[in-house]
């Protein structure tokens, strides 16, 4: 009997071990519930611009100045002032958007100009001597040594004229980079320089883009990325422009899913050609719409879908019973609705469902439920 009893007493000292080296792990839960919905493919996207660039200089130097920009008239300011162009101002290819100081670069080539003057001219005279020289040898009177010496300093004196042409080329450029231009027809998202401040190369002064086009950026789940083809037509409203409705055509498919939201981006693109759309908003994004579901399905949201243990395909659940036990369930989901997400199969009416740390449990974890 004693035996037994430091049997059973060894067994459950085991027991509250192994429970202390996993402790519970807060989850949120919520309980499934048919819901009825219109089987519509309506995603939330972010609209962006349809190219995008980082405007640098290439030296380092001060702010000389920056273009101005002279905003229309309204009623209420008929005489409205320069400033310098900011963010929202439009801007057209070629506009000289900022300059450092040139009287830094002017300098330079300058000197190296006059030093370049001084290189050309010595090689002249030595192109005079040599061919001087050779005429000399041919008829015998000079010996071979005052030819190769005359050959010599002509090419030594060829090879600095070039390097001193390329470093007047390589200062000329420099003096060129001091100027910020506009690759193209844009607006400008941000200016981040002022006039006066020392900048550096490669760091953004501003940043401009085309928005005659622009994308709205969402994702879709497996189950639609798989059916989606490029071209499909899509209509897009947001909530700055209300009773406006856009017409787009998907022009991208991703091919792989995210790791952490677990679903393929995608882009439609739009004329944007009144400059409507702001790069930013938030916009909604129609799909196609089907005749209503029949009948009522789970909805759960996003964040409670995670990859099967142990395998990189399909999709599963966690669900929590009255003990607040975690058990994986392996479902098939259905439509997207919003940030939520219809279960097909898999999963019953009432179930708990963890909504809120799923990515962190394993079947038959115990979990504390945070209300």
């Amino acid at each position: 009997m004693k035996k037994l009893l430091l049997l059973v007493l060894l067994l459950a000292g085991c027991h509250r071990q192994e429970a202390y080296s996993k402790p519970p792990i807060a989850v949120k839960v919520q309980t499934a519930s048919l819901t009825q919905y219109e089987s519509t493919s309506a995603y939330s996207g972010t609209v962006r611009a349809h190219a995008q660039i980082d405007l640098a200089f290439k030296v380092a130097g001060y702010v000389d100045s920056i273009a101005s920009e002279t905003p229309p008239a309204t009623k209420t300011n008929r005489k409205a002032q320069s400033r310098w162009l900011q963010a929202g101002d439009a801007v057209t290819r070629g506009t000289l958007l900022a300059s450092l100081r040139e009287s830094d670069f002017k300098q330079r080539v300058s000197e190296l100009s006059g030093m370049s003057a001084e290189s050309q001219a010595g090689l002249t005279n030595a192109a005079k001597d040599y061919a001087r020289a050779k005429m000399l040898f041919a008829d015998g009177a000079i010996p071979l040594a005052d030819l190769d010496a005359a050959k010599s300093r002509y090419q030594s004196l060829a090879g600095g004229a070039q390097a001193a042409g390329a470093r007047v080329q390589q200062a000329a450029t420099l003096l060129s980079d001091s100027q910020l231009k506009a690759p193209f027809d844009g607006i400008l998202l941000e200016r981040r320089v002022d006039v006066g401040a020392l900048v550096q190369p490669n760091v953004p002064a501003f940043v401009l883009a085309d928005t005659s086009t622009v994308k709205v950026a969402f994702g879709v789940p497996d189950s639609v990325q798989k059916d989606l083809p490029l071209g499909v037509a899509a209509l897009i409203t947001t909530d700055a422009l209300p009773g406006r409705i856009f017409e787009g055509t998907v022009t991208k498919v991703g091919a792989q899913a995210d790791a952490r939201t677990r679903v393929f981006d995608v882009e439609v693109s739009i004329d944007n050609a009144d400059g409507m759309l702001k790069v930013g908003l938030v916009a909604s994004v129609q799909l196609g719409k089907n005749a209503p579901h029949a009948g009522a399905q789970l909805l759960v949201p996003l964040s409670a879908i995670v990859r099967p243990s142990g395998s990189n395909e399909g999709y599963a659940v966690f669900v929590t019973d009255d003990a607040n036990v975690a058990r994986q369930r392996t479902v098939q989901l259905g439509d997207l609705v919003g940030n939520r997400v219809a279960i097909a199969a898999g999963l019953k009416d009432k179930e708990r469902v963890v909504v809120l740390g799923a990515t962190l449990l394993g079947d038959g974890q115990v979990v504390t439920i945070i209300p």
